[in-house]
């Protein structure tokens, strides 16, 4: 009778019949089977999430995050919204526009439903600002965005400016080339950015400190054209190596223009500890430390306390366009927004179907899925950003739906209709996973909670 039963909603209403139903339904073989079938399409070599407690609390919470309902919507950008990140308390976070502002939220820690602005900042001299990131101890945040140039249509230059944080205090700006490179945090006090070489006419990837307690260092110089496609470095990621804690790596996109087919490449960057390339600090800029001059630095290679070596493969090719990229140190997967080419005749054109891939850190394809949805032209698609949380990854596309991607399972749960336009980013609260926010090109932001929906409860 159960097996029969679909949806599922009716299983659990069964289970309130009595005590033996409900012993019945929580049968684990019953689970099992019920999961695959509906989650993986198959029974096969099923192997449950390390920390659930059984097949039918996985079941039951993938059904939940299907619930999750948009409780309140904000519109406080005066333009399309690009992107949203959560601090790692969880108790923050921060929207960035094509106002040329970044808002930071405070998030009640009594009640998820109590949101207020703690700042805001102006960025008049950039086109937009693209994306922010708290650092892992939340004392800094990085703003990423495009400078603007009037009368030129495209160009590729952008700043990083960095804040302390919660006063959000101006520590540091430097230039970001091409801009989306967007930035990333390196390790806790340091940060990397892309840079061009116009003799070499090739991209570099630069390491900051972000109190000025050493010079840029470049740790991508002069890499070889057939591994890197160098002439542009895009939507750089870091992540450590769980096998040693003296390397990290850096995942991005390369190609040799957009409009070629992106490669995913890694770069194992080995070297002295984070921690030993700044000193104490006490959330100010050290005093003792002489400020550099950008237009002298690089002079002696052998300053340069990191080295850079190829992982044992260093690319793959997507033969798509890449939309976005993340990575899970824990799993050690990569995953991929990307719109294939139509065919590889035709790589001026790329489809409507938005892929999310799955690699590990040795850049193998490990599953592909494909369910978001594209209107832009090949020319000017959109960025789709990907966010990690602890059990899920969540990303947009331009329909106006949020996608919900569970990372052990390598499946996708679902997606969430809440908005009348592109939806450019998605996060989950890092600690509540219940909770979750959404920006969109229709101006507004979705506040998403599933805890207190009669419906899923």
């Amino acid at each position: 009778i159960y097996s029969s039963m679909c949806p599922s909603l009716y299983l659990f209403q069964c289970s309130l019949v009595c005590s033996y139903w409900l012993d019945i339904l929580k049968d684990e073989v019953y689970w099992k089977q019920r999961f695959g079938r509906d989650w993986l399409k198959c029974e096969k070599d099923l192997k449950r999430k390390p920390d659930s407690s059984s097949w039918y609390s996985e079941y039951r919470r993938l059904k939940l995050i299907s619930h999750f309902s948009a409780w309140t919507s904000l519109s406080v950008h005066d333009d399309e919204i690009l992107h949203v990140s959560f601090s790692k308390c969880g108790n923050y976070l921060s929207t960035s526009s094509k106002d040329k502002s970044v808002i930071i939220w405070q998030v009640s820690e009594f009640s998820k439903r109590s949101i207020v602005i703690k700042h805001k900042l102006s960025f008049p001299h950039w086109d937009i600002v693209q994306l922010t990131s708290f650092n892992e101890s939340d004392e800094l945040l990085l703003v990423s965005g495009v400078l603007a140039f009037p009368g030129v249509e495209q160009h590729t230059m952008g700043q990083i400016s960095i804040y302390n944080f919660p006063d959000c205090g101006h520590i540091k700006t430097v230039t970001n080339n091409p801009f989306d490179c967007f930035g990333t945090w390196f390790d806790c006090f340091t940060f990397v950015v892309g840079d061009f070489d116009e003799i070499q006419y090739c991209s570099t990837v630069v390491l900051h400190s972000a109190f000025d307690t050493f010079a840029p260092k470049r740790l991508i110089s002069n890499p070889p054209i057939n591994h890197f496609h160098p002439f542009n470095c895009r939507m750089l990621v870091v992540s450590d190596k769980i096998s040693s804690k003296n390397e990290k790596i850096l995942f991005f996109a390369s190609a040799v223009t957009t409009m070629h087919s992106h490669a995913i490449v890694s770069v194992t960057v080995v070297g002295e500890q984070a921690e030993e390339l700044y000193h104490e600090h006490d959330g100010m800029v050290p005093a003792n430390i002489e400020p550099y001059n950008p237009e002298t630095i690089f002079n002696d290679p052998e300053e340069v306390p990191y080295t850079c070596k190829l992982s044992t493969k260093t690319s793959h090719d997507l033969k798509a366009a890449v939309l976005g990229i993340v990575a899970d140190k824990k799993l050690q997967h990569v995953y991929v927004n990307c719109r294939p080419w139509i065919s590889q005749d035709n790589q001026k054109e790329i489809t409507k179907d938005i892929e999310f891939r799955i690699l590990d850190f040795e850049l193998n394809l490990l599953r592909v899925i494909c369910e978001g949805k594209a209107e832009t032209p090949s020319d000017r698609f959109f960025l789709m950003h990907l966010s990690n949380s602890e059990s899920y990854i969540v990303s947009g596309d331009e329909k106006g739906f949020v996608h919900i991607y569970d990372k052990h399972y390598k499946i996708h749960i679902c997606k969430l209709q809440g908005h009348s336009n592109v939806v450019n980013c998605a996060a989950i609260s890092p600690t509540n996973h219940q909770f979750m926010c959404s920006v969109s090109d229709d101006h507004l932001i979705k506040f998403w909670d599933f805890s207190m929906q009669p419906e899923a409860q």
